[in-house]
């Protein structure tokens, strides 16, 4: 009995240590098969993309045969396909509709529109191909159209931007503003409200000559008008209140706000009617002007 008892735990162990190989031997099948499939495609992925020369040793190494797919296109002879993306699991599924997808939109664009074709108040979406900070202040956004729009620092948010909200390759969704065939630019706006706004008052059209205030009192408040909103501040249109009533350009730098301003959408705006008085005229003959009391 103890000698049938001790055979009988022999043979358990035995078949107890083959089990466990043969689960090991399992479960290394499924991670391969797995892995074999995902690893394939993220090589696909890259060498569609051109970030890397496609390995002549990986259709070997994966064995790919001659019909699988992609390998007509890593070979040349046809355009890579999209279907192989069709087994992709949840997470490269999202991968691949991300930022950073195998096929950008842009590639499946129509031909790019001309900037005449836009509607005033049409909603847009683009990305920042190129910032210019300073006294332009402004965005270009590529929207598929024939050429880039415009997005002013002014526009980029409602009220004064206390930071510029947009950077290069960043994705924004606007709205058309306006657009002036006299120099085929299209504007784009990210306020929300009327989209009404005064016309535009070129350099060439601007009096920056400061005579018909030189006399005002600096405790004066003027009435004056905001031309543009600028990253340092913004342009501004005093007028005089008394002689020559020709408005007078000025810079409201942006430490001369009033409290407030920069908070309220109808100020701070290209158009908004606000109140300055005289701060000085420097050393080029422009003019100063500030808010505060």
């Amino acid at each position: 009995a103890m000698r049938a008892c001790h055979g009988f735990c022999v043979l358990a162990a035995l078949l107890a240590v083959d089990l466990g190989f043969v689960e090991w031997q399992v479960k290394t099948q499924i991670v391969r098969q797995r892995w074999r499939p995902r690893h394939r495609r993220g090589v696909l992925r890259k060498a569609a993309q051109g970030n890397e020369p496609f390995p002549v040793d990986f259709l070997d190494e994966l064995e790919i045969d001659a019909e699988d797919e992609g390998v007509g296109a890593i070979e040349g002879d046809d355009p890579f396909p999209t279907d192989f993306l069709d087994d992709l699991g949840p997470e490269e599924v999202a991968e691949s509709s991300s930022e950073d997808a195998l096929f950008p939109q842009s590639l499946l664009e129509l031909p790019p529109q001309p900037l005449s074709s836009f509607q005033v108040g049409q909603i847009v979406h683009g990305r920042v191909k190129r910032m210019i900070v300073g006294a332009a202040s402004l965005a270009y956004v590529d929207i598929g159209a024939a050429k880039d729009a415009v997005l002013e620092f002014g526009e980029m948010t409602d009220g004064f931007p206390r930071k510029v909200p947009v950077h290069t390759g960043k994705k924004v969704e606007a709205r058309v503003l306006e657009y002036s065939a006299e120099i085929d630019r299209l504007y784009l706006t990210r306020r929300t409200g009327d989209l009404k706004r005064p016309p535009r008052i070129w350099k060439e059209d601007q009096s920056r000559n400061p005579e018909p205030l030189r006399r005002v009192a600096q405790q004066e408040f003027l009435d004056a008008e905001v031309i543009n909103l600028i990253t340092f501040g913004a342009f501004v249109n005093v007028y005089p209140s008394w002689g020559d009533k020709t408005p007078v350009f000025a810079l409201l730098h942006k430490t001369q706000f009033a409290p407030g301003f920069a908070e309220n959408p109808e100020q701070a705006i290209r158009g908004g009617r606000i109140k300055v008085r005289k701060l000085a005229i420097n050393a080029n003959g422009e003019l100063q002007v500030t808010m505060k009391q």
